[in-house]
């Protein structure tokens, strides 16, 4: 029983790491994508 909820602790950490990559990946591309367009705009 310990070992199951050691692995999904071990399990809900990686998720949580996997999912925060992810979000900051996608804010980042979403910044970008809002400076692009400001650039482009300007012209």
């Amino acid at each position: 029983m310990a070992d199951a909820l050691w692995c999904l602790g071990a399990a809900a950490e990686i998720a949580i790491v996997v999912f925060a990559v992810i979000y900051a990946v996608s804010d980042r591309r979403r910044a970008e994508n809002k400076r692009n367009r400001a650039r482009w705009t300007r012209w």
